[in-house]
C-alpha cells in the first residue's frame, strides 16, 4: 500500500512526472493522469504530493540540487584544468534532462515560485562556475582581465536563451556546445 514517506513512490512520481512532461508538456496532463500511470489513488497522491505545483517544484528542485553536483564534480574533479576546458562545452551542452529543455519556459511562466527557486539555484551553480574560473586565473589560464563573475554570468545567459527558446532537446546541444567552446576560447591563454 502506497503511504507518505515511502521513497520509492516518491522517485517512480518523480520519474513518472518527467516522462510525461517530456510526452505532453506542462499544460497536457493532470493529477488524475498521473494517480493512474503511478497506480495510486488521487488521495494517496495528494498526501504525499500536495498539488500539481508543488510537484513539479520538487521534481524541478531534486534535478537542480543533482545537476549542480554533477557540475561542481566535473569542476573539481581529478581531470587537469587543461581537459576540464576541452570539454566544457560538451560537458554542459550534454548535462540537461529533456523534461527540463522542453518545459522550462512553460514552468517559469506558470508558476512564478519555481522560477524563483531556479533563480537562487542558479546562483549557486554560478558561484562554482566563478570558482572555477578563478581556479584557471591563478593557474594562468583564464585571461586576467575578465572577472570570473562576470564568465560566469554570461554563461548563465547563453543557457537561459537557449533554453527559452523551445529548441528541441537535440537543437540545444548542437547550439549551446559551440557557443560554450567560443567563450572558452575568447577567455583562455594558450
Amino acid at each position: 500500500m502506497a503511504k507518505v514517506g515511502d521513497l520509492e513512490l516518491e522517485t517512480r512520481l518523480f520519474e513518472t512526472t518527467k516522462e510525461m512532461l517530456v510526452k505532453y508538456g506542462v499544460r497536457g496532463w493532470n493529477m488524475d493522469e498521473l494517480s493512474k500511470e503511478c497506480g495510486v489513488s488521487k488521495r494517496t497522491l495528494y498526501k504525499i504530493i500536495g498539488n500539481k505545483e508543488d510537484l513539479l517544484y520538487k521534481v524541478i528542485e531534486v534535478n537542480f540540487l543533482s545537476e549542480i553536483e554533477k557540475r561542481r564534480e566535473y569542476l573539481n574533479g581529478v581531470d587537469d584544468y587543461v581537459s576540464k576546458l576541452d570539454s566544457f562545452g560538451s560537458f554542459f551542452a550534454n548535462n540537461f534532462e529533456d523534461f527540463v529543455l522542453l518545459n522550462a519556459r512553460d514552468i517559469t511562466k506558470e508558476y512564478p515560485r519555481i522560477e524563483d527557486m531556479i533563480k537562487t539555484r542558479k546562483q549557486n551553480l554560478n558561484n562554482i562556475l566563478t570558482d572555477f574560473f578563478k581556479q584557471g586565473q591563478k593557474l594562468g589560464l583564464i585571461d586576467k582581465s575578465i572577472k570570473p563573475s562576470f564568465i560566469s554570468n554570461f554563461i548563465d545567459v547563453i543557457i537561459t536563451a537557449n533554453i527559452n527558446s523551445g529548441q528541441s532537446s537535440a537543437e540545444f546541444r548542437e547550439k549551446l556546445k559551440p557557443e560554450l567552446e567560443i567563450i572558452i576560447r575568447g577567455i583562455r591563454i594558450s
